[in-house]
């Protein structure tokens, strides 16, 4: 019953914008000569190794997904001081 609530209303759904046709599609395909293109060379090629401390790396982590996986819901930093999960969060 609940696909098919869900079915119902993706079915009401107006389009936002008025469907293409594929002949219209195609004539408005995307052109670029790639034969005279050059791309760019890197500064630096091969691999690369970066010292960073977990420290400074923490602080660039969206924990997000994480928190999502333990079926805890929020964003990080705010779920930290949630009500109903921030405890939780907390210790994880």
């Amino acid at each position: 019953k609940e696909y098919e609530t869900v079915r119902i209303q993706h079915g009401r759904k107006k389009p936002r914008t008025p469907p293409v046709t594929l002949e219209a599609a195609r004539d408005n395909d995307f052109a670029f000569d790639w034969q005279a293109y050059t791309p760019p060379v890197a500064h630096r090629l091969g691999v690369q190794e970066v010292e960073a401390s977990i420290e400074t790396l923490r602080n660039y982590i969206d924990w997000t997904p994480f928190f999502m996986t333990w079926s805890l819901a929020g964003k990080y930093p705010r779920i930290l001081e949630d009500e109903v999960v921030g405890v939780e969060a907390q210790r994880l």
